[in-house]
């Protein structure tokens, strides 16, 4: 009995020590129910290091709707420049029990991948030989570096236009000259 005692005093924010027999003492903890107890995401098969990263929201820090958002955009931001262009980060659940437990439910959806590149514009002859292929996948730093390339040559300003098939999982890559 006296142990179902001491975890629904334990639940209650009490804390019970134990004294010599038959003695007993009780302490209020002021538990604070805005205070962020864990910060964690919910999902399959997700990066979790490079979501972690971009979260600036962590357990000690009072729940700050503003932030929270800021967060839930630069984590769907990190997924889709990790070629997830599908990717849906949901608001943030919070569960309020003695402090505050959120969670970002996370859907990464297909990883694309690279279907066709095509150089178009009045420059787009001069190009050469374009550093990205088919069956690449589709990442911000993959399609930059391509970019970075085509600029190099030409000399001139380069637009990507991304045409992504949902249907297929894929995305067709412009790169058009100026």
């Amino acid at each position: 009995m006296l142990i179902l005692g001491a975890v629904a005093a334990a639940l209650a924010g009490v804390v019970v020590k134990n004294l010599p027999e038959k003695q007993a003492s009780a302490e209020t903890i002021a538990v604070d129910p805005q205070e962020i107890k864990s910060v964690r995401f919910e999902g399959k098969s997700l990066p979790l290091a490079s979501l972690r990263a971009v979260v600036t929201t962590h357990a000690g820090e009072h729940v700050d709707d503003g932030k929270l958002e800021t967060d839930r955009a630069a984590l769907q931001a990190t997924l889709v420049a990790q070629g997830y262009l599908a990717a849906t980060v949901e608001r943030p659940v919070i569960t309020f029990d003695h402090g505050a437990f959120v969670a970002f439910p996370v859907k990464t959806g297909t990883l694309y991948h690279v279907r066709d590149v095509v150089v178009t514009g009045p420059s787009a002859k001069r190009a050469g030989v374009v550093t990205l292929v088919r069956g690449d996948e589709a990442a911000a730093d993959t399609i930059a570096r391509a970019h970075d390339h085509v600029v190099a040559v030409i000399g001139k300003p380069v637009d990507v236009k991304l045409h992504p098939d949902a249907d297929a999982g894929v995305v067709d890559v412009e790169l058009a000259t100026h």
